[in-house]
Formats: C-alpha cells, sequence, structure tokens
C-alpha cells in the first residue's frame, strides 16, 4: 500500500456468520472456497456482482469524493481477471503463472459509471487470494477513532459472540494500523459480567434502567475519558446482533475520508434475517408517524434486482440501534429519552436530523419484530409511539380523534379476549397523558416492573380502568 492509498473494502468470503454463498459470489463451474481464498478449476468462472462484493463507486464518491482507486489482488494459475462495470469490461489481464504473483488493476470514477465488479475465468485452474480495493490519492486520512456503546441484559453468551469477532479484528492486532482505533463499553444491566482488566475493553455493572437507560450510562462513560481517548464517533449497537468485522472496516474507512458536508451524518448499519440470512430486513427506517416503513424491506440479496439501488436511502429518516454510527460532535450533548425500551433509537435519530448513510457490507444479522411481540412490548411502542408524535409534531392535534383511535384500537383487542394486552394498551395511553413532566420524572424501572410482574388481565378490571381513563379525558392534559 502506497502513499495517499487506503483499503476502503477487502473481498468477503462465506463465513460462519453467513454462509449463503450467493451474497459474496456468483459462481459456474467446480469452485471451492478455503477461508479467505477461491479455488477455480479448469473453466469455472465466477464474479464478485453480489451483495457483499461489489464496489459501488458511485457511493463511495459522492461521501468522500474520491474518484481513483485500484483493486489489488494475489493470484496463480492460468486463466483471465477482468474489472467489469455491468456488461462493460474496463480492464482485462491474462494470467499464466506458477507461482503466487500480486497484481493491480487501477480505475476511476466516472459519472456514468457505478458499480464495478471483479471477473475470473479459469482455463487450466486459478488460485486467488487477497483482494482488496484502495482509495488512491494524496488526501490524508482523517483521525477516527470508534466506541462501541452496547447496552446488555443477560445475554453473555451473544455478547461473548460479538466480542470474540471484535477481538479477532485488526482493531486488537498491535501490529496493524487499525489498533486500538476501536473502543468498547459494555453497560451490563444485570450487573453479572466480570469486569477485569482489559484493553479497549470497559465493562460497567448498572441498575435495570433499559436500553435506553444503559445506552445513556454508556455515553456517560465515553464523555468521561474523551479528553484521553480521542473517540470521534459513537456505535449503538444491541448485544444479540451478529457481525462480521469487515463491517466495522468499511464503517473506519468511510468516517476516515469522509467529505466535510457529510461528517456530522449517521451511518445506519443494515438488518439482515437471522431466520433467513440471505434476506435484508431493512436498510434505514423511515418512522411514517409510528407505522414504520423500512427502506428494502424484507429483499433476497443474493438477487441481481436487489443491486441496482442497493445504496438507495431515499427517505430514511433514522438507522436503528441493532448498529449505528453517530459523530460525537452530536453524542457529546444529547442523551437517549429515558423510554426504557423501544423508540428511543427512533427519537434519537429524529433529533439528530439528516439522512442516514448506507452502505453495502455494513450490517448486522438480527431477530426481527415477530419473534419480539408481546403485551408488554406493546406497551412501550404505543406509549413511546405517542410520544415521539407528540414530540415532532407527527401526532393528532385533536385530543377527540385521538382519543377515537384510541378506543378502536381497545375495542379490536377486547374482541379477541387479550386482556392483558388490553390492560397494557390502556395503560401506554393513560401514561402519554400524564404528560413530558411526569415522563421525565418517573422511574422506568418501576413501571417495567409492575408490567412484567402481571401475568393476566381481566374483562371486567379493563371496563373499570376504561371508565377512569375517560373520566380522565374531561381534563385538559396534553404531552408537551
Amino acid at each position: 500500500m502506497g502513499r495517499g492509498e487506503m483499503v476502503v473494502q477487502s473481498m468477503v468470503f462465506p463465513n460462519q456468520v453467513c454462509a449463503e454463498v450467493g451474497l459474496y459470489f456468483r459462481a459456474e463451474g467446480e469452485v471451492y472456497f478455503e477461508k479467505e481464498r477461491i479455488y477455480l478449476l479448469p473453466h469455472a468462472k465466477i464474479n464478485t456482482n453480489t451483495y457483499m462484493n461489489l464496489f459501488d463507486a458511485g457511493a463511495w464518491e459522492k461521501y468522500t469524493g474520491v474518484k481513483s482507486w485500484k483493486i489489488c489482488f494475489q493470484i496463480k494459475g492460468v486463466g483471465k481477471v477482468s474489472l467489469k462495470e455491468g456488461e462493460h469490461t474496463i480492464a482485462a489481464l491474462d494470467i499464466q503463472s506458477s507461482q503466487m504473483i500480486e497484481k493491480q488493476i487501477p480505475f476511476t470514477y466516472r459519472k456514468d459509471a457505478g458499480q464495478f465488479f471483479l471477473e475470473v475465468e479459469s482455463e487450466n485452474g486459478v488460485d486467488l487470494s487477497a483482494i482488496h480495493i484502495l482509495a488512491v490519492g494524496n488526501r490524508e486520512a482523517m483521525p477516527v477513532r470508534m466506541a462501541m456503546n452496547i447496552c446488555t441484559y443477560h445475554r453473555q453468551k451473544s455478547l461473548q459472540r460479538i466480542l470474540d469477532v471484535i477481538g479477532n479484528s485488526a482493531f486488537f492486532q498491535k501490529n496493524h494500523a487499525l489498533y486500538g482505533k476501536l473502543l468498547i463499553y459494555v453497560v451490563d444491566n444485570a450487573s453479572e459480567i466480570e469486569r477485569r482488566p482489559q484493553e479497549f475493553v470497559s465493562v460497567f455493572h448498572n441498575p435495570n434502567t433499559g436500553g435506553s437507560g444503559g445506552f445513556t450510562r454508556g455515553l456517560v462513560e465515553i464523555r468521561k475519558t474523551l479528553s484521553k481517548t480521542g473517540v470521534t464517533h459513537v456505535i449503538f449497537m444491541d448485544d444479540d446482533v451478529e457481525l462480521i468485522s469487515e463491517t466495522l472496516y468499511r464503517i473506519y474507512a468511510l468516517l476516515s475520508l469522509m467529505k466535510e458536508s457529510y461528517q456530522n451524518e449517521v451511518i445506519a448499519g443494515r438488518m439482515f434475517r437471522a431466520d433467513d440470512r440471505k434476506v435484508q430486513y431493512t436498510a434505514a427506517e423511515i418512522w411514517n408517524k409510528g407505522d414504520i416503513r423500512h427502506i428494502g424491506f424484507n429483499v433476497d440479496m443474493t438477487m441481481r434486482t436487489a443491486l441496482g439501488n442497493v445504496n438507495n436511502n431515499i427517505g430514511a429518516e433514522y438507522g436503528g440501534w441493532w448498529l449505528c454510527c453517530f459523530p460525537m460532535a452530536f453524542v457529546k450533548d444529547n442523551d437517549p429519552l429515558p423510554f426504557f425500551l423501544h423508540c428511543d433509537d427512533v427519537e434519537y435519530g429524529l433529533r439528530h436530523g439528516g439522512t442516514p448513510i448506507i452502505l453495502n457490507g455494513i450490517q448486522v444479522w438480527h431477530e426481527t419484530y415477530e419473534y419480539r411481540q408481546s403485551a408488554v412490548m406493546a406497551y412501550y411502542d404505543y406509549r413511546n409511539s405517542l410520544i415521539v408524535n407528540a414530540l415532532y409534531g407527527f401526532g393528532e392535534t385533536d385530543k377527540e380523534k385521538q382519543w377515537q383511535d384510541f378506543l378502536q384500537r381497545i375495542n379490536d383487542i377486547h374482541d379477541k379476549g387479550e386482556y392483558l394486552l388490553e390492560y397494557c394498551i390502556i395503560r401506554a395511553f393513560c401514561d402519554y397523558r400524564k404528560g413530558m413532566r411526569w415522563f421525565m420524572k418517573k422511574n422506568n424501572a418501576v413501571i417495567h416492573g409492575s408490567l412484567t410482574k402481571k401475568k393476566r388481565a381481566y374483562r371486567w378490571t379493563n371496563v373499570i380502568r376504561m371508565k377512569l381513563a375517560f373520566l380522565k379525558e374531561k381534563g385538559e392534559m396534553q404531552f408537551s
């Protein structure tokens, strides 16, 4: 790697997190993968026009201004390597070597060009490895140091899986340029993880203040040592995701080369489904008054049709905290609202404003919403959605109309005989109507405890609660 050059993207191979070959390569004939190496038998063919491994020069130029690139690789055998953009061949190399040799292909962004990929054709067998794309130029990379903010609660096994991936990454290899560029802050709301000294990893025991309280504690600890650590960006991440280290490398490279006009923007990590790992559940979010819409919802990313606008973020308003990177300039003065659970990422993202940046290869795998539904979660979803809408002018300003919408929701639940869910929705609405002052002062752990302890509810007690709610509606309470 020469002066003024930086690796921005490395080839990703099928792995333990996701073995779906179609996310990484398109192959014809006999092709084998061994760790980070590709073997093509005679007359086999492979290309990287895939979600993980295509290079979207248009997106990188938009956010970084870099126009000159090169793809580097090691290869031996007899065959042909081509750099392609769509149906066009940008450059081609004939390979005839019995020894592993290093090759590179320079290329330049053009307005009419977009996504580049590598195509390899084997004549008598090809062995290919160490494939990287580098930004080329004299521009100095900006100093970047990321802090990962993770809140956890009784999920030591999944958390350890995350820490193992990060611990084996270049950020923890002493001789690597990325060494020490990522700090990990784990806030343990269950206070059960051993707090032993670890380089670049800090664990903090915390009362069970929910996700929002845990993430806030993480921010407090990050700020305490800011003058010493020089953290420039904070990554919010759930404790039960699965990820690959290349995701963090691409975030780091993007931040290092970012244009000044984008330096205050958020980078949103995509969510892929844990139950069908080739499927993107969402790339970024649109609030839509609480009826959330997902950019690129439930798309099979092995399909060629998914790649045409793979980095299109039109309409996106925020990124979920399964993986979302914020600039320290915003984080140092902003705490999440004490929602306990759900919608803290929504409100924080809307408060930040702007349009989150999305890029292929920056994602996690995560359990989707339908596996997390419960009456208690419904309380937070409904209450917190009402609060967000009120704060940002999306809510129903007509109190009577809002009341009628609530009644319709309750009637639908009541007819199904779901009395515990009905109870939680009634409480959510009544708590919302108590106003911002009550909400900010109330101990959310107490609320959560009362909800989780309630194992059943009865039709007649809900009727009483509804009558009380109706009487309170005669007042002039408003969330403001």
